[in-house]
C-alpha cells in the first residue's frame, strides 16, 4: 500500500514540475505583460530661434539682381543693424532686434542696399510706427564727417500692397563724385522690417524713385512668401 502511495505521490510531482517549466517557458501571460511604446519627440523652435531664417528668407537673394548687372553682391553682412533714419534716430524696437542682414550691390552707375531685421518682442508695423513718431519733424541732418543730408519735401515712395506698415522718403546728400540723390522705404510684414535704399548718381531725384519704385515688388515678393 505505501508503495502504491509512493509511486502516486512520484507522478504527482513530475507533473507538477513539466506544468510549471512550461509556464516559465512561455513567458508572463497577457494581464501581467508589459509593451514598450516608441516616443516621438516634436521639437519646436522658439521665435528667436526662427529669425534667422525669416530674415534669409526676406532678403532679395544673393544673385536676385543678375538682370541689373549684378552677379552677387558687392557686400554682405549679417547682424548689421545700419539702416538710413532721418536724424539718425534709434528706436526702442531696435533694442530688441534678434538677427539681420545686409547686402549691398554697389558700381559707379547704381548703388543699392537691402537690410532686413526681425524683432523677438516687437512687430515690424510697431518699429515703423516708432519711426514715424520719432522723425515726423526731422528735415535734415549731418554724419560726423560733415555729411548733410536733407528730406526732399513732397517726394514719397508709394506703398506697395500686401504689407502691415510703409514708410519711406528721399534725401539730397553731396558726396566727393558730387550729388547723390537717395530714396529709401521700410516695409514691415510680421515681426520682420525690410528696407530698400537706392541711390542714382548723376541722375535726376526722379530715377532713385523710379528705381526703388522698379525693385520694392521684388522686396515686397520675399518679405511676405
Amino acid at each position: 500500500m505505501r508503495g502504491a502511495q509512493g509511486a502516486v505521490a512520484l507522478i504527482a510531482a513530475v507533473v507538477l514540475t513539466a506544468c510549471t517549466n512550461e509556464t516559465q517557458a512561455a513567458g508572463p501571460t497577457s494581464s501581467s505583460s508589459s509593451s514598450t511604446t516608441a516616443t516621438t519627440t516634436t521639437t519646436t523652435k522658439s521665435v528667436a530661434e526662427m529669425l534667422p531664417r525669416h530674415v534669409e528668407e526676406a532678403a532679395i537673394p544673393r544673385h536676385g539682381l543678375i538682370d541689373r548687372g549684378f552677379p552677387e553682391p558687392t557686400e554682405q553682412e549679417y547682424r548689421s543693424w545700419w539702416m538710413l533714419k532721418p536724424c539718425l534716430v534709434v528706436v526702442p524696437a531696435e533694442e530688441a532686434r534678434t538677427a539681420s542682414l545686409q547686402r549691398k550691390w554697389i558700381d559707379d552707375r547704381l548703388d543699392l542696399r537691402h537690410s532686413v531685421m526681425a524683432f523677438e518682442k516687437y512687430t515690424g508695423a510697431e518699429f515703423i510706427d516708432q519711426l514715424k513718431a520719432a522723425t515726423a519733424d526731422c528735415t535734415t541732418w549731418e554724419y560726423d564727417n560733415g555729411q548733410r543730408y536733407d528730406v526732399v519735401p513732397g517726394v514719397t515712395p508709394r506703398q506697395p500692397a500686401g504689407l502691415d506698415a510703409f514708410h519711406g522718403f528721399c534725401v539730397d546728400t553731396v558726396e566727393e563724385t558730387g550729388p547723390a540723390r537717395r530714396c529709401v522705404a521700410f516695409l514691415a510684414h510680421r515681426n520682420v522690417v525690410s528696407s530698400l535704399y537706392v541711390i542714382q548718381r548723376t541722375a535726376p531725384l526722379e530715377a532713385s524713385l523710379e528705381k526703388l519704385h522698379e525693385l520694392l515688388p521684388r522686396v515686397v515678393e520675399h518679405l511676405t512668401t
